[in-house]
């Protein structure tokens, strides 16, 4: 239909990011971390032996630091959320992920999604589905598919976690 269009933001950094690895192992490197646009993507061990790890950022406006830290075993990870791609006018958050069900931002306790995968852009669009699936059926589906994310969720407390399948067990500290 000519005025159906087709975005691929929500797996195009995955993508691109495979690619690169695939032409790093091509080139015989076996040991490398890549990173694009806050997707990553590692393989081996770092040059002192040990796993790779990276850092997941606070999901929270202005604050630095990360919220967690993950170890990566070949494996790549990517994460969505409303921090960086949103706005808040009279009171409501409007997220540039949208909702598939009401074809609006989303709007909901959910800061981010972090997900683990063999390939980037399968990492990449998970995060991105989980994200815009909410709090509830995110992580339902997540655990249903044993896919390892990791959901952020505000709260009046502040940040609360829920992760699903083994994503717990690549926590450092």
């Amino acid at each position: 239909h000519p005025e159906q269009t087709l975005d691929l933001c929500g797996i195009a950094k995955g993508f691109a990011l495979d690619q690169i690895s695939i032409a790093l192992t091509d080139l015989g490197h076996h040991n490398f971390f890549a990173e694009l646009g806050g997707e990553v993507f590692a393989h081996g061990l770092h040059p002192t032996g040990r796993p790779w790890t990276a850092g997941i950022e606070r999901p929270v406006a202005g604050a630095h630091g990360f919220n967690r830290t993950v170890r990566l075993d070949n494996e790549a990870l990517a994460t969505s959320g409303d921090v960086v791609n949103s706005y808040v006018h009279a009171g409501h958050r409007y997220s540039h992920i949208i909702d598939p069900q009401s074809l609006r931002p989303t709007n909901s306790t959910l800061a981010s999604v972090s997900v683990f995968a063999t390939c980037a852009m399968t990492a990449d669009a998970f995060a991105t589905a989980l994200y815009a699936m909410g709090p509830m059926n995110g992580p339902e589906f997540a655990q249903s598919h044993e896919i390892a994310a990791m959901f952020v969720l505000r709260d009046q407390a502040g940040l609360m976690e829920t992760m699903t399948h083994n994503f717990s067990t690549r926590l450092i500290g």
